[in-house]
C-alpha cells in the first residue's frame, strides 16, 4: 500500500510556505507573481508526515434461521445467538474477528 497524506495537512503546508520564484515587470520592476519551486513542492510534500490508514474491508452478517447462527460474510466468524427480529440480525456495525464494515447487502 502507498503513502498517504491529509488533504488538510498539504494544504496548511502550501498555505504557510515562503514563496521562492519571484515574476518581475521588466520596466517597472514591480511585482507581478509568486510561486513555489517544483523542488520546493517536493520538499514541502516530502515532509508531510503519512498518515497510519488501512484498507476497508466490507461484509454483511448471513443469518441462518435453521441453525440461529449469524456469520461474518468475509471471515465467516460465527455469532451463536438467535435474531428473530429482522432489524436485530446486524449484531455489530464492525466484525470483531477480522475488523469488516458490515455495510454491504443483500447476502443475508
Amino acid at each position: 500500500m502507498g503513502d498517504y497524506i491529509k488533504r488538510e495537512d498539504v494544504l496548511s503546508a502550501f498555505k504557510n510556505a515562503i514563496p521562492d520564484v519571484f515574476e518581475y515587470d521588466t520596466y517597472d520592476e514591480l511585482l507581478l507573481d509568486e510561486g513555489i519551486s517544483r523542488e520546493r513542492c517536493q520538499k514541502i510534500i516530502s515532509n508531510i508526515p503519512t498518515a497510519d490508514v488501512q484498507k476497508v474491508k466490507h461484509g454483511t452478517w448471513i443469518f441462518d434461521g435453521e441453525c440461529g447462527i449469524t456469520k461474518c460474510s468475509n471471515c465467516k466468524w460465527s455469532i451463536e445467538e438467535y435474531f428473530t427480529n429482522p432489524n436485530t440480525r446486524k449484531p455489530y456495525v464492525f466484525c470483531p474477528n477480522c475488523g469488516a464494515k458490515m455495510d454491504l447487502e443483500g447476502e443475508e
